[in-house]
């Protein structure tokens, strides 16, 4: 992901401040998870999959290269609302993670 068009260019503007200094991040992603097939990855605990390890990766890599640091404390929750659906792994996750100050 960091390779990526879009992610070097959060990371540049980081390095450079072009916007002024980072003080803050907010990410989001997703996706609809309603795949019809039953073995579908993204709901199996042995492939580690679920909100956070498949999709949650993301947003946590665009704050770190945007900030350029590492974060030094998260806290946050996982849950899923259709269980039928998720009953492996957690539907959704958010998450907040604290920086060091610069």
């Amino acid at each position: 992901m960091q390779h990526k068009p879009n992610t070097q260019t959060i990371i540049r503007y980081g390095e450079d401040e072009t916007h002024g200094a980072v003080t803050s991040v907010a990410t989001a992603a997703g996706h609809d998870g309603t795949s019809p097939n039953p073995d579908d990855r993204r709901r199996d605990a042995e492939r580690g999959d679920g909100a956070l390890y498949d999709i949650g990766v993301y947003p946590t890599n665009a704050a770190r290269h945007a900030t350029g640091m590492e974060p030094v404390a998260v806290t946050g929750r996982t849950w899923s609302e259709r269980d039928e659906m998720y009953s492996e792994v957690p539907e959704f996750a958010e998450f907040t993670l604290e920086f060091p100050r610069a």
